[in-house]
């Protein structure tokens, strides 16, 4: 695994290519992925306001 975790916009700057481009590296296995619960950070839940009416 790599020493550093980088973030899909982050690897699309660092390739040159756009991030749609990214995740077809993904799907076709050519990128390693860390799964969501390993990331560095909380993910933000969604507040009562933030569901559509």
């Amino acid at each position: 695994m790599p020493a550093r975790l980088l973030s899909i916009p982050a690897v699309a700057a660092a390739l040159d290519v756009d991030r749609r481009t990214v995740y077809r590296f993904i799907a076709a296995g050519d990128l390693p992925v860390v799964d969501p619960p390993y990331r560095t950070r909380p993910v933000p839940r969604p507040g009562p306001r933030s569901r559509p009416r």
